[in-house]
């Protein structure tokens, strides 16, 4: 279920967030498979456009997790972290452009709830 943030038009979302934005920022969305070139394109993208825009590779975000610790993870629990993630990812890019910032993302739509987690936090269908 998708929180009540995420729900209501953007006018309603402004009134209820003044400061969050005057308009929403726009999302390009480089989806294919893993190194099909998607981080190469972006990255590519950001001298050509006239705006200031934010690159935000999946890669970056689960760059940030630590990789040293002591718990070892089953592979049940490496799906959790993944999907968690993943989940973190699609509400990063969305806080970025509800705040009004373009945003292209790197990111494979290879599983039907990453599309419909993703819908639910940017109003898309």
């Amino acid at each position: 279920m998708c929180p009540q943030i995420a729900r209501g038009s953007v006018d309603e979302r402004k009134r209820r967030y003044p400061v969050a934005m005057d308009k929403p920022g726009r999302v390009i969305l480089l989806n294919g498979p893993s190194s099909s070139g998607k981080s190469s394109i972006g990255r590519a993208m950001l001298p050509l456009l006239e705006e200031p825009w934010f690159f935000v590779p999946v890669n970056a975000i689960s760059g940030l997790r630590s990789t040293v610790h002591r718990l070892q993870l089953d592979d049940a629990g490496v799906r959790a972290m993944l999907a968690r993630t993943r989940r973190g990812y699609h509400r990063t890019v969305a806080a970025l452009a509800s705040a009004g910032n373009d945003v292209i993302m790197d990111y494979p739509l290879s599983e039907p709830w990453r599309w419909a987690d993703w819908s639910c936090w940017t109003g898309t269908t």
